[in-house]
């Protein structure tokens, strides 16, 4: 496979991914990276083409905080520090490694702030989501589950739930309003962190949100510090997909509309919850 094949792969591969989430696209990139820093056929001359393909993994997935500040950390070691092809690929591995452990750091500080015998209500997929059901699963809890279509991800946190052998229950995101009278709270990770507090989440999330402040239900955003940007709401481009994965018949004057990401006011927002904050007692 040449060169120019094997970047084209990881590029499709991180453009398509629809189910995991932002932490998890961004490792794999970080993999990526260090596959073909290894298996490539470069010399030592040729860092360039992985900083390059860096650059396009980068504007891959705009509304992926991850994406932007890994690998520009990457980016930065690489050429202001004067990598070989080896180095560069060690580098990448180790920022995989830092981002696993701040996704178990953050889902352990929310694990705390959640009291044994909860019912916990979530939307989507994401890393830090799927190690706090993994520790609560250790304790007495249930499990709310919305399906998170156009892309299904809830299919795939219900499969964990059973795999965990905690109740759950999967709804439509229409239902959410309903059944969250019966949670006792609602957690998401997220895509970006805004400089105003906002946060980036899969479509569905503001509802949510939304529905939370209604029934005066705690909003928890668990997530790592890195998906943190200098951006504002109106400076963040959201993804929007082809609308046939919604699967609406084709009509005259119908726009068929399919957004994956939108912005959770900090206003709806209990607390980020991150591995930088102090994990806290239950009461």
């Amino acid at each position: 496979m040449t060169n120019d094949q094997l970047a084209q792969r990881l590029l499709y591969t991180i453009q398509n991914n629809r189910t995991d989430g932002a932490g998890q696209i961004a490792r794999d990139a970080l993999s990526g990276l260090a596959d073909f820093c290894s298996q490539a056929h470069l010399t030592e001359g040729d860092i360039q083409q992985a900083c390059r393909l860096a650059r396009q993994l980068q504007r891959t997935r705009p509304s992926m905080a991850p994406l932007q500040q890994l690998l520009g950390t990457w980016l930065r070691s690489v050429e202001q520090d004067g990598l070989s092809l080896a180095q560069a690929a060690a580098q990448a591995m180790q920022l995989v490694q830092y981002s696993h452990e701040a996704v178990a750091h953050s889902a352990c500080a929310m694990a705390q702030r959640i009291k044994p015998g909860s019912v916990v209500m979530t939307h989507s997929w994401s890393s830090t989501i799927r190690e706090l059901f993994c520790l609560l699963s250790q304790q007495p809890c249930q499990a709310i589950v919305t399906e998170s279509r156009p892309g299904y991800e809830g299919h795939k946190m219900a499969e964990l739930m059973s795999e965990l052998a905690i109740p759950c229950r999967l709804i439509t995101e229409a239902q959410m309003g309903i059944w969250l009278e019966e949670a006792d709270v609602a957690v998401i990770g997220a895509d970006m962190l805004l400089e105003d507090g906002s946060v980036v989440n899969k479509s569905g999330s503001f509802l949510l949100a939304l529905a939370a402040k209604a029934l005066n239900k705690p909003f928890y955003v668990c997530c790592e510090t890195f998906k943190r940007v200098d951006l504002l709401p109106s400076m963040v481009e959201l993804e929007q997909h082809n609308g046939g994965e919604l699967g609406a018949p084709t009509l005259a004057h119908v726009e068929i509309k399919n957004q994956y990401f939108e912005v959770i006011p900090v206003s709806l927002i209990t607390e980020v919850v991150t591995e930088r904050v102090t994990p806290q007692a239950q009461s």
